[in-house]
């Protein structure tokens, strides 16, 4: 008897030895959970004075998560983006306010290959 619990013994110490060295991917696998962010987090186009709204293009880039990244854009009728696809980490996307009105917080979402997302608040406001 004590040598059968000596020898399960051993041979879970083993199992547990070869499960712990199995070898992990880098952080660029798609199961990786590397911080997702994107560069600016928010934009603001001020206009040039007090009756009119601000308009032009601000370029957005995305770090981190797990490629390819889907770009939606809620606010199609006030926003447009150069790309709804973005490839890798460092890639961009340009947002530009094509409305000419004042729009608080329009919502551009990227969403990456495991469905995490973050926002881009798009913002145009009258000038002082």
């Amino acid at each position: 008897m004590f040598r059968s619990t000596s020898f399960r013994s051993a041979a879970a110490v083993a199992a547990a030895i070869l499960t712990a060295s199995c070898g992990g991917g880098n952080d660029n696998d798609a199961g990786s959970l590397v911080a997702f962010n994107i560069v600016p987090s928010s934009i603001s186009f001020t206009g040039t004075n007090a009756t009119t709204c601000g308009g032009g293009t601000g370029r957005v880039y995305v770090y981190g998560g797990a490629g390819p990244y889907r770009v939606d854009n809620t606010g199609a009728g006030y926003v447009a983006i150069s790309k709804a696809t973005l490839d890798r980490p460092g890639d961009f996307v340009d947002v530009t306010v094509t409305s000419g009105q004042c729009i608080t917080n329009i919502q551009v979402v990227v969403i990456d290959q495991l469905g995490r997302q973050v926002n881009l608040a798009v913002s145009s406001v009258k000038g002082t």
